[in-house]
């Protein structure tokens, strides 16, 4: 059966054709207001799920170049590519400042051992943060509490708090959408405040491939009400997103601003996700 998430990242694949694309030969920062500029990537990297080409995170260093975000999160990624892409990250800002990096592994339920990209190197989520002064919080990880007991991949999180911003990232289950609900309000209600308060100074981003949409987006096919992003969104928060059908960023300090889908050419599933952020 094509469940209603299953069409909407069919349209979101016919999507990420047709909409303006960010090309690889240039920066688009001139065009991007002032701010914040974070980069959401699924790189589908383990080498092991249908959608995984070998090519994805090429693709992803050049466009880390041309877009030059201040910071990116990766999904489905492998510990292996994070030193490349860092240095892309570096390269594409191109003056005095440094990268910082966190990576989560995500676990198997089966043997609790970090699972492994086909490559060999464990397999998960990272953050990626150009900073110019490098100074920042030590990252911090961790697994849900609530796991999908159909799947074996067991969903984790990271955060990284640096001089200037604080950038989380997750891959939320995509089995069961109370499962998925539930990780989404742990992250929002319980995970997040924590890592505010170690640098309340800081704004933070979130940004992931939740498997939530917005129902109000009002853009693509219907979506069952369960898989609404409002369910987990703390009451009365300051939240503000942007999106693309279930990838997200995120913030409840910063105001939204532009955001563009970018082309990956078929090495993975979804679309880049280049979100500008300003100061409320």
């Amino acid at each position: 059966m094509v469940t209603p998430l299953l069409r909407r990242r069919s349209w979101l694949a016919v999507l990420a054709l047709l909409v303006p694309l960010v090309g690889v030969a240039g920066t688009a920062s001139a065009q991007e207001p002032a701010g914040v500029r974070v980069l959401q990537l699924n790189l589908c990297g383990s080498g092991y799920a249908v959608c995984w080409t070998g090519r994805a995170a090429p693709r992803a260093a050049a466009v880390i170049r041309a877009s030059a975000p201040d910071a990116v999160t990766l999904n489905e990624t492998c510990a292996d590519d994070v030193p490349a892409l860092r240095r892309a990250l570096a390269e594409a800002h191109g003056r005095a400042g440094s990268v910082r990096t966190a990576f989560a592994p995500a676990a198997d339920r089966r043997t609790g051992e970090p699972i492994r990209c086909r490559t060999g190197g464990p397999y998960g989520e990272a953050v990626l943060v150009w900073t110019a002064g490098g100074a920042g919080g030590v990252a911090t990880t961790g697994a849900y509490r609530v796991q999908d007991p159909r799947q074996d991949e067991q969903r984790v999180w990271a955060c990284l708090p640096t001089d200037r911003l604080t950038v989380c990232t997750t891959h939320l289950t995509s089995g069961s959408p109370a499962v998925t609900v539930a990780q989404c309000t742990q992250l929002l209600r319980d995970v997040l405040p924590e890592v505010r308060s170690g640098r309340p100074g800081a704004p933070v981003v979130v940004a992931g491939d939740l498997n939530l949409v917005t129902t109000s987006s009002g853009s693509g096919p219907a979506v069952a009400p369960d898989r609404d992003l409002a369910a987990c969104v703390p009451a009365g928060s300051r939240y503000r997103h942007v999106d693309d059908g279930v990838q997200h960023v995120l913030s409840p300090d910063l105001r939204p601003g532009a955001v563009r889908l970018l082309d990956m050419r078929r090495t993975t599933d979804h679309p880049g996700l280049l979100a500008s952020f300003s100061a409320t």
